[in-house]
C-alpha cells in the first residue's frame, strides 16, 4: 500500500511541476493513469514472485 501512496504522490508532484512549465499542461487525468501504472507494475511484480517461488519448489 506505501508503494502505491508513495507512485501517487510523486505523479501528483510531476504534474505540479508540469503546470509550472512552459507549454505542458497539468491533469487529474495524467495522474490516474500513472496510478494505473504503478498498481500494474505492482500486480506484475506480484505475480512474477509468485511465478519464481512455484519455480524454485
Amino acid at each position: 500500500m506505501g508503494i502505491l501512496i508513495l507512485g501517487i504522490a510523486i505523479a501528483s508532484m510531476d504534474e505540479i511541476f508540469q503546470y509550472f512549465a512552459g507549454g505542458r499542461t497539468a491533469t487529474w487525468k495524467d495522474v490516474c493513469l500513472d496510478g494505473a501504472g504503478v498498481v500494474a507494475g505492482i500486480v506484475m511484480w506480484r505475480i512474477g514472485k509468485e511465478m519464481g517461488n512455484l519455480l524454485r519448489k
